[in-house]
């Protein structure tokens, strides 16, 4: 979506660190990462759940060995049509 490189993420970084100063900087990374940490085992809990549930109701599931999306081109208008 956003193309940021490693320039653009340094400028971030320094108007952030002189916006909220190195104490609250230091604060806001704990707190980012304590929510990344929650976010990953409420997903990974779902996850399980739903993989239970889908394994009561008898679903079959995917082939392993088949890829689950499609690899062919698509077709259809390009932009030169």
């Amino acid at each position: 979506m956003f193309d940021v490189g490693w320039p653009e993420l340094l400028v971030i970084l320094a108007v952030a660190l002189l916006v909220f100063g190195p104490q609250r900087m230091i604060e806001l990374a704990r707190t980012a990462g304590k929510a990344l940490r929650e976010f990953r085992t409420i997903t990974a809990e779902f996850s399980g759940t739903f993989t239970d549930i889908l394994k009561e109701e008898g679903a079959p599931e995917p082939p392993a060995d088949e890829p689950t999306l499609s690899t062919e081109p698509t077709t259809g208008p390009t932009m030169e049509d």
